[in-house]
């Protein structure tokens, strides 16, 4: 009777490594091999609307720095009203990628982060591409250009990610951690604010 309460405790115990190994592997996965790779993450990011910039390193030894994301939550706020919110750090991690994959030091210009829901209310009134149910309210999303470098290309960048949503506008491009999807919206060709 010992011999089968040993065998079906090491059987519990495979079972429970296994599980954990599977997700210590799913865990791995979700993070993509090019933010795997480095020592340290780093993002150069302004706002053209407040005149204000982040350029550091914000990951460091498997670690998101505290000091840093508040930093760049301030930064990408709503800037109507100064509403702050807690940027989700893949967010910050799809726009060091981008970078990467423009091999340039350029910053990236921040045309629209967090977004309130009055914001994102009065921006549809004005005609703007913001989506009811925006990933810029949730604090996934945003609207990016970088100075010198077309869209065309940018987006090109953002989707070798292959990671979360990516719209194409004139003049920016939208980027969130959403499901993974594409498109491009050539209507709204005179304004910033996107989806």
């Amino acid at each position: 009777m010992s011999l089968g309460g040993a065998s079906s405790t090491r059987a519990r115990r495979l079972g429970r490594r296994s599980v954990l190994a599977a997700l210590g592997a799913v865990g791995l996965a979700a993070v993509p091999a090019w933010a795997r790779s480095a020592r340290e993450r780093r993002v150069h990011l302004v706002c053209p609307e407040t005149g204000e910039a982040f350029d550091g390193v914000y990951w460091q030894d498997g670690q998101y720095l505290p000091e840093a994301m508040r930093r760049i939550n301030w930064l990408m706020r709503d800037f109507h009203c100064d509403a702050v919110a807690k940027i989700d750090p893949s967010l910050v991690d799809l726009l060091h990628g981008v970078t990467l994959n423009l091999g340039t030091r350029r910053p990236i210009s921040v045309l629209s982060g967090y977004r309130t829901p009055s914001t994102n209310i009065e921006l549809r009134h004005e005609g703007r591409p913001a989506a009811p149910h925006s990933q810029h309210l949730v604090a996934r999303a945003a609207d990016i250009a970088v100075e010198g470098i077309g869209v065309a290309r940018l987006h090109r960048a953002a989707g070798r990610l292959s990671h979360g949503g990516i719209g194409l506008y004139r003049g920016y491009i939208h980027i969130d951690t959403g499901p993974v999807r594409d498109w491009h919206d050539y209507q709204h060709q005179h304004h910033h604010h996107a989806a």
